[in-house]
């Protein structure tokens, strides 16, 4: 039987390492989340704490990132589109995160499978088509090149829609894809601004000479990011 090399060795004890911490952020998640025990928990809420325990090192990631940027006075890219195709992010944040594995065998220690935790993610209801796949495409890329860049769309509340054909006849219905929340946002209610429509909008001399923008009878809709 081979020996296992020094090396071999040190990878064996990290991976234990971060097994244990695995286990113990996602008991401790599911606790503050539902107040239960594992075995107790829906399949829903298994992947939500799966999640919800892996956006606590995405998030740790992001506060490092945003604190270098700030430091660097980086230049950023904003990309908008009307629609952003993201599919389901369980999986590709796991194996970015390179934690996959360990989590599997840690849902495997309480007789749970991560590929059904992984068919509980609905894709998000943000983009349909050849422009939302693009868009998405375009954010991987700018990750995968260490690019410093954000995705800027609308957070549709009902996707587009979905599909059912009753009695031979196409029916659209509601994607309410948000009915379980979606774990990988934040809202920021302390960046919110008012978006104003329709109205009347026209410039006003005033008596300097100068001109100032006058918009009369607006509709007000709050933007939350």
């Amino acid at each position: 039987m081979a020996r296992e090399t020094k090396e071999q060795k040190q990878k064996s004890r990290e991976f234990d390492k971060l097994k244990e911490n695995l286990k113990l952020r996602f008991v401790s998640t599911a606790h503050l989340m539902y107040g239960r025990e594992i075995k107790d928990l829906t399949e829903n809420e298994v992947y939500q704490t799966v999640a919800a325990t892996a956006k606590q090192f995405i998030s740790d990631n992001w506060i490092k990132t945003n604190k270098t940027y700030a430091e660097r006075q980086e230049k950023q890219i904003y990309y908008f589109s009307i629609e952003f195709l993201l599919g389901r992010l369980l999986k590709s944040n796991l194996i970015n995160l390179g934690i996959e594995e360990a989590v599997k065998e840690v849902l495997e220690d309480f007789d749970l499978s991560l590929v059904k935790t992984f068919d509980e993610e609905p894709d998000a209801g943000l983009g349909n088509g050849g422009l939302g796949r693009l868009a998405a495409c375009f954010i991987d890329s700018m990750a995968a090149h260490r690019l410093p860049g954000h995705g800027c769309s609308i957070r549709y509340q009902y996707g587009l829609f979905e599909q059912k054909i009753i009695e031979g006849n196409q029916v659209e219905i509601p994607d309410n894809w948000l009915k379980n929340g979606f774990a990988w946002e934040y809202r920021k209610p302390d960046k919110a601004i008012d978006v104003k429509f329709n109205g009347n909008a026209y410039m006003k001399k005033m008596p300097d000479g100068s001109l100032k923008l006058v918009y009369e009878n607006p509709m007000t809709v709050m933007a939350v990011p």
